[in-house]
């Protein structure tokens, strides 16, 4: 099945982090709401200054963080 992107989320700023723990994207429902994303879905996180990619899930988190 092919993958289609249907929202963008641009220009966001990590707001947290654990660096023990690999395997999940946080995102504010906030966010989550603005963007159409539903919990546990695909995303791809692109890091725009060292040009790291990579494939996710989505989490509800508190309103406005990103970690």
């Amino acid at each position: 099945m092919p993958m289609v992107p249907r929202a963008k989320a641009h220009g966001l700023v990590v707001t947290g982090k654990n660096l023990n723990y690999y395997g999940s994207l946080t995102l504010g429902v906030d966010i989550l709401k603005a963007v159409g994303l539903y919990p546990l879905e695909r995303v791809w996180v692109y890091n725009v200054t060292g040009g790291v990619r990579f494939s996710t899930y989505a989490l509800p988190g508190p309103g406005g963080v990103v970690a």
